[in-house]
């Protein structure tokens, strides 16, 4: 519901501020697909989480469809934070590409305090502590926590403020 908030949020200062928007929804578990506005807002879609599915169908759709010379890319991913482990290099080497064609990217983990902080005393490393370290050698990488539905509009504003205006 907070990934939702989110999007939805993002999705309508988009359009409210843009003559010319196109939005393209990508959703994935395991496998990634390219849904509609209305797929990506009510599916019920669960699964265990393969990260790169849905970083190398975004990849592929910008390489196929979209002329980076005209054209600004902007993404943001929405995540509990989970991946397979063995996923994370795959992820790293597919967000690298990423973040060297898109003007910005946003990522936010939308986990609870007491699972993060289980998550750490346990020493499991999630997408969060992938992305961070990625985070420091690219700017246009942000990310944020948001542990519940009220930190939702304060992030999001956060995390597109300067971009945007």
């Amino acid at each position: 519901n907070i990934a939702k908030k989110f999007f939805l949020l993002l999705y309508l200062f988009l359009h409210k501020v843009y003559k010319t928007v196109d939005v393209i929804f990508v959703s994935h578990t395991q496998d990634a697909k390219e849904v509609t506005e209305e797929e990506f807002f009510y599916s019920q879609e669960t699964g265990g989480t393969v990260v790169s599915s849905g970083l190398k169908l975004v990849k592929e759709i910008i390489d196929k469809r979209i002329d980076l010379n005209t054209t600004n890319v902007y993404i943001s991913q929405a995540s509990d934070g989970d991946n397979w482990g063995e996923d994370d290099d795959v992820s790293v080497k597919l967000m690298e590409d990423l973040l060297s064609k898109v003007q910005y990217f946003a990522y936010i983990q939308t986990e609870d305090v007491k699972r993060r902080q289980h998550k750490e005393y346990a020493g499991i490393q999630d997408l969060m502590f992938t992305y961070k370290l990625l985070a420091d050698k690219f700017k246009n990488l942000q990310v944020k926590y948001v542990e519940s539905e009220s930190e939702v509009y304060p992030v999001l504003r956060e995390l597109f403020e300067k971009q945007f205006h």
